[in-house]
């Protein structure tokens, strides 16, 4: 049985929705477009040279956009669920990528120059 998933309103966020049963909806693994990056960060983006770090800032900061978008004006316990996924997700994409090292110190360091 699936759950119903409510549709985002991208003009008015203050009736937006965050439902874990449909974060799949609202992050996916394969966006069709990039288009909402700003290029400033591409620039920095562009910076890192590992390609899997830079591969996962660009969605980052593509489904942070997304989310920002999407829920700025929802309720509060909205807001707060669909940061923690994204927390969750990226803490996912660190774990794999620290995976072979001592520390993550060069992720957080890559990451603090693109926030």
């Amino acid at each position: 049985m699936s759950s119903f998933c409510p549709d985002l309103d991208k003009n008015n966020s203050s009736q937006n929705e965050f439902y874990l049963n449909c974060a799949f909806k609202y992050i996916s693994s394969q966006p069709e477009k990039l288009y909402n990056i700003d290029a400033s960060y591409i620039k920095e983006i562009n910076k890192i040279e590992d390609p899997i770090l830079r591969h996962i800032f660009t969605y980052f900061v593509h489904y942070y956009i997304n989310g920002y978008i999407y829920f700025k004006d929802s309720k509060q316990h909205f807001r707060n669920q669909a940061c923690q996924h994204l927390n969750r997700w990226l803490e996912g994409k660190k774990d794999l990528f620290t995976y072979d090292y001592k520390d993550n110190s060069f992720f957080k360091y890559e990451f603090k120059k693109i926030l």
